[in-house]
C-alpha cells in the first residue's frame, strides 16, 4: 500500500514537473510579449510557480528562444497552426519581417560584422508621395502599392539580406555581405524597375533610397587590429541615421532617387 502511494506521489510529481518545464516557456514568451506578441498565457498559478523554481536549474537562457518558442508554442488561425514567431514577427500586409524583428536583426547583424571585421549596409526605402496616393485612391488602393512595392524588393534583393516594412510605405533592407558598389547597384535597380512598374494608368510610382553604412576600417586601429572603443560608437542608431540622412537627401532633391 505504502508502495502504490509512493508511486502515485511520483507519477504526479513527474507530471508536475514536465508542466512545469514545457508550461514555463509560455510564461517566458508571455513575460516578453513586447517582443513576441503572445496573446495569452494558459499555465496556471501553481505550475507557474513550479516554473520558477526549477528555472534556474533546467533553463540555459543562452540557448536560442526562438527555437523554444516554435518546439513547444502553437496556436490555431483559422484551421492553420504555424509557429509563433512566424505570425507575430511578419507583416500582415506583405510578409516581410515586421520591424521589431528587423531591428533584432540588425543588432545582431551589426555585432557579427564588428566580430569579423565586415562592412554592414542598410537600406531605407520610401515609396514617394505614398499619403497623397492613399488620399487620391483609398487605403485598398495603397495596401495593394505596398504589396506589389514589397514584391519588387524582394525581387532585387540577394540571399542573406533582411528585409522589413516599416511603416506606411517605407521597407528597410539589411545587406550584410555588400559593399558600396554592390548596395548603390541593387538600389538603383530597384529604383528604376519601380519607376517603370504598372500601377495605375495616370500615376507612376517611384522610390527614394537611402544608404547608410558602415566599413570594416571603422572598427580597427588600422591594419585589421579590432579597436572596441572606435567600434563603440557605430551603433544601431548611428547607422539608422546615416540611412535616414540619405534617405532625406534623395527626398529633398525631388524624389525617384539613391543617395548614399
Amino acid at each position: 500500500m505504502a508502495t502504490k502511494f509512493i508511486l502515485k506521489k511520483l507519477f504526479f510529481l513527474c507530471l508536475a514537473f514536465v508542466s512545469a518545464v514545457l508550461l514555463g516557456h509560455i510564461l517566458i514568451v508571455k513575460l516578453l510579449q513586447d517582443i513576441f506578441f503572445v496573446t495569452y498565457l494558459t499555465a496556471s498559478s501553481v505550475s507557474g510557480v513550479l516554473f520558477l523554481t526549477m528555472l534556474f536549474i533546467f533553463v540555459n537562457f543562452d540557448e536560442d528562444l526562438e527555437r523554444h518558442v516554435n518546439r513547444f508554442l502553437y496556436f490555431r488561425r483559422g484551421h492553420e497552426y504555424k509557429p509563433i514567431l512566424e505570425q507575430t514577427m511578419t507583416d500582415e500586409l506583405t510578409d516581410l519581417s515586421d520591424y521589431e524583428y528587423f531591428i533584432l536583426r540588425l543588432e545582431q547583424e551589426l555585432e557579427r560584422a564588428k566580430r569579423y571585421l565586415r562592412p554592414v549596409f542598410l537600406m531605407l526605402i520610401d515609396i514617394d508621395h505614398f499619403t497623397e496616393y492613399n488620399k487620391t485612391y483609398g487605403r485598398s488602393e495603397g495596401d495593394i502599392l505596398i504589396v506589389k512595392v514589397s514584391d519588387a524588393v524582394r525581387r532585387f534583393s540577394e540571399k542573406g539580406d533582411i528585409i522589413a516594412r516599416h511603416e506606411g510605405g517605407k521597407f528597410a533592407m539589411l545587406l550584410p555581405e555588400a559593399d558600396k558598389e554592390s548596395a548603390a547597384l541593387a538600389a538603383e535597380r530597384l529604383r528604376k524597375y519601380v519607376e517603370t512598374m504598372k500601377v495605375k494608368k495616370d500615376k507612376n510610382v517611384t522610390l527614394s533610397i537611402g544608404i547608410g553604412f558602415f566599413t570594416s576600417a571603422e572598427f580597427t586601429f588600422g591594419a585589421g587590429i579590432f579597436d572596441p572603443t572606435k567600434a563603440a560608437a557605430f551603433t544601431k542608431g548611428a547607422l539608422i541615421k546615416l540611412a535616414k540622412d540619405a534617405l532625406d537627401k534623395a527626398k529633398a532633391s525631388g524624389g525617384n532617387k539613391v543617395a548614399v
